[in-house]
């Protein structure tokens, strides 16, 4: 029986479809999103851990017409694939019209023609494909180039997003930016988005900075789906050869024998020494069955094809840095985040990670959190959630992003400073102000690499109370079946892990270090 998704199944009951293939799930994508790209697909998680398996599905409608491909450039490696006549026709034979009426499809939108309004259109789609990987996800209006609220419907040209997700809590609408913008054109954007109200503290608006960047270093590995390729042309070879000389060859036997056959002009000098560079990397190889053997592996290889993130997080923070720091300038821009209104603004290679913390209200986020606080030691019984969260010390109100609040025991509050800039404002100003008599618990929640990042620039600069506690926990992890430890964090380091007790002698929340429990 088909395992559907989360997602699939959403589809098939709204749609009033008995079932769904994986064919008329791509051709819907495509419907709502304009454009896919095979690394696209793969986030949506819709056809496995794997990119081939989506590969293949985009090559088949392609070869049967109901989709077209092509590449962004004569000299570029990506391609993108987008509906054709026959596509639209079977999808509206597919959808009832009332339901893609409430998706609000536009059947007429195509593709942009220049080659930078493409490009932006395709980045632009990330944000979606990432929130289709989510568990909770469910397909939701995915509007392209929208209107900004609060702009007269007459007017010239009006300020539209590049794309905005409405769900059940807010609508999220994404800006994209592809490092072409300068400062000023940013705070421009940015200057509309308030006029337009989405920073009062009762907006159901949200606003996402999407930042993409492109490799400037070329990776020494090889993506595992070429690879794949690779060495499913040359055991090929190695079968045809065994059969041709009734033996079974070793690697030696086979590479010598290859050698001196004609097949050898069906093999480039390059795909060659790949092939003996992959075999000097896998020298368990000594039989055709060894190769086949490691061919599967790489089908099934879920590794991104990407080289290290590593190189584009270094981009994003310098762009981070360079043309988004002025933003809480602006004293209505300084008073929303004192309010706890969050501006996202995220690298594009990071969305699937972040993107749960960016919709946070619509994706189950409040249960997972219980679980969290629940694994690492808390009696959940008489905690209230709420978002944004308010409390009060002896002189200051605070609020923050999100937590949870207890008539005895206090406040957890819980931010995300990776991806929401306004969390810079409400943490400095909890630490500048608040005072020995305030007992808070404070949990970081983001990838560890970049807490640590916040915690080295950031943190360091305010010195805070012994009486507030600053903790950590990876967002990885935290939907994973096991949830997350949560550490705490100590002099800027993230340090050893802890449980969360509620003490009824003293009325008040302790942080325990489990290695105290393991004596």
């Amino acid at each position: 029986m088909t395992q559907y998704t989360p997602f699939e199944k959403s589809l098939c009951a709204n749609a009033r479809l008995f079932s769904i293939t994986k064919k008329e799930l791509d051709l819907f994508l495509l419907l709502q999103t304009n454009t896919i790209t095979y690394r696209q697909l793969y986030a949506t998680k819709l056809h496995g851990l794997t990119e081939t398996s989506g590969r293949l599905s985009l090559k088949r409608l392609e070869a049967e017409g109901f989709i077209y491909g092509k590449q962004l450039t004569a000299h570029s490696q990506i391609k993108y694939f987008y509906l054709s006549a026959k596509g639209r026709v079977f999808l509206k034979k597919l959808l009832p019209s009332e339901y893609t009426e409430s998706l609000l499809i536009n059947w007429e939108k195509r593709p942009p023609t220049g080659t930078q309004q493409l490009l932006h259109r395709i980045r632009g789609n990330d944000f979606y494909f990432s929130y289709i990987s989510l568990s909770a996800s469910q397909p939701r209006p995915w509007i392209l180039e929208p209107k900004l609220p609060g702009f007269s419907e007459f007017q010239n040209n009006p300020p539209r997003s590049d794309g905005c997700l409405y769900c059940s809590h807010f609508a999220y609408y994404v800006e994209q930016d592809n490092g072409t913008q300068s400062e000023n054109v940013l705070l421009n954007k940015l200057k509309n988005y308030i006029h337009a109200g989405f920073f009062r503290s009762d907006s159901k608006n949200r606003l996402v900075f999407c930042l993409a960047f492109s490799h400037r270093k070329k990776s020494d590995q090889k993506p595992a789906f070429s690879i794949y390729k690779l060495l499913l042309k040359f055991t090929k070879l190695w079968k045809l050869l065994e059969r041709t000389h009734e033996l079974e060859l070793d690697y030696l036997q086979f590479m010598q024998t290859l050698a001196t056959s004609p097949l050898k002009e069906t093999v480039s000098s390059k795909e060659l020494s790949s092939f003996e560079n992959i075999c000097r990397l896998h020298p368990e190889i000594q039989s055709l069955k060894d190769a086949d053997a490691l061919k599967k592996a790489y089908l099934h290889d879920s590794a991104t094809p990407l080289a290290s993130d590593e190189e584009l997080d270094t981009f994003f923070q310098k762009r981070l840095k360079s043309h988004f720091s002025s933003f809480y300038d602006d004293p209505q821009m300084l008073l929303s985040a004192l309010e706890g209104v969050p501006l996202y603004i995220c690298a594009n290679h990071q969305l699937p990670s972040y993107v749960p913390l960016i919709t946070a209200e619509d994706v189950s986020f409040q249960e997972k959190i219980f679980e969290l606080l629940f694994y690492n030691g808390l009696n959940t019984d008489n905690w209230r959630f709420h978002s944004p969260v308010k409390f009060h010390s002896a002189s200051y109100n605070f609020t923050f992003r999100m937590g949870l609040q207890h008539n005895i025991y206090g406040t957890l509050a819980i931010e995300f400073p990776s991806v929401d800039l306004s969390s810079h404002i409400r943490v400095r100003h909890f630490f500048k102000n608040s005072t020995v008599y305030t007992h808070i618990a404070l949990l970081l929640i983001g990838k560890k690499k970049d807490i640590e990042h916040y915690c080295r620039f950031f943190l360091n600069r305010y010195p805070h109370s012994s009486s507030m506690h600053l903790l950590f926990a990876d967002i990885e992890s935290i939907y994973h079946s096991v949830p997350a430890p949560i550490y705490q964090i100590r002099e800027g380091k993230i340090a050893s892990s802890i449980l969360l007790e509620c003490d009824e002698f003293d009325e008040q929340l302790h942080i325990r270090h489990k290695e105290e429990y393991d004596l």
